[in-house]
């Protein structure tokens, strides 16, 4: 149905996934793995989604913000900005694969400081 004929199918933690998906990119091979979207290897490695058209996989899912009773009340101008945030998915995995690249937590405060700077427009936008 999907292609996939002759392919073994194994299941592994994410780490082994991983493990095994940088090894068949670094060897020019093919490999198939199961990955939601947005995830921060859709940045590290050259990935492209398989077609669904049975809807195997599903709706897409959603990121979503919840808040406490009266948040919005207190905080109406927060409550806007959390309701009107949207990042695009390779700003996400940009972001996502420095922080994860990192020798230690105090390379964050430098890190988010670069992320900033090169994406002054966007951060700027989150309180337009």
């Amino acid at each position: 149905m999907y292609g996939l004929e002759g392919m073994d199918f194994l299941t592994s933690s994410t780490p082994a996934m991983l493990a095994e998906l940088d090894s068949a990119m670094a060897d020019g091979e093919n490999i198939v793995v199961t990955l939601w979207e947005p995830h921060w290897a859709y940045g590290a490695y050259d990935l492209k989604n398989l077609e669904d058209p049975e809807g195997t996989l599903g709706d897409a899912e959603e990121i979503v913000t919840y808040s406490r009773t009266g948040f919005a009340d207190e905080f109406p101008e927060v409550e806007g900005w959390l309701a009107g945030f949207s990042m695009d998915a390779e700003l996400l995995y940009d972001l996502e694969n420095q922080i994860l690249t990192a020798d230690s937590e105090d390379d964050y405060p430098a890190i988010v400081d670069a992320f900033i700077a090169d994406n002054q427009e966007w951060v700027d936008s989150l309180t337009a």
